[in-house]
């Protein structure tokens, strides 16, 4: 199973709830990185483009362990294309006054690369079948 991960989850875990340099958290942390060593834990590279917009000790920590997570390529792009016309079909998300928000953050690219992970995945199930 692939996690895909948006910069809020991050930012919880490593700033707000779960700091790396408690000892105490340090199960939680062995687990995420096992994880995105292992390719189950993964996101978007725009989700690095958002924490990179600040700096301190704990984003420092957490992208020097995070080599690989962060992935773009054109199938995600296409996914994301996908995405943002069923948006923009959509009246209701014409008039929503978060949409904007919403469009210019990472956030369509983290589903993006759900879609896309998970039409990979169904097809490698059905290959397999």
């Amino acid at each position: 199973m692939k996690y895909c991960i948006d910069t809020s989850a991050l930012v919880d875990l490593g700033e707000r709830h779960y700091p790396e340099r408690l000892p105490v958290f340090r199960p939680i942390w062995d687990y995420i990185y096992d994880g995105i060593d292992s390719g189950e834990i993964i996101s978007v590279d725009y989700v690095s483009v958002e924490l990179e917009k600040k700096a301190d000790d704990w984003r420092d920590a957490f992208f020097a362990r995070s080599i690989g997570m962060f992935q773009i390529s054109t199938d995600i792009e296409k996914e994301y294309a996908n995405l943002i016309r069923e948006i923009e079909s959509r009246a209701e998300f014409r008039t929503n006054k978060n949409r904007e928000r919403f469009l210019i953050g990472a956030d369509p690219w983290v589903i993006a690369l759900a879609r896309h992970v998970g039409r990979v995945c169904s097809a490698c199930q059905h290959a397999i079948v």
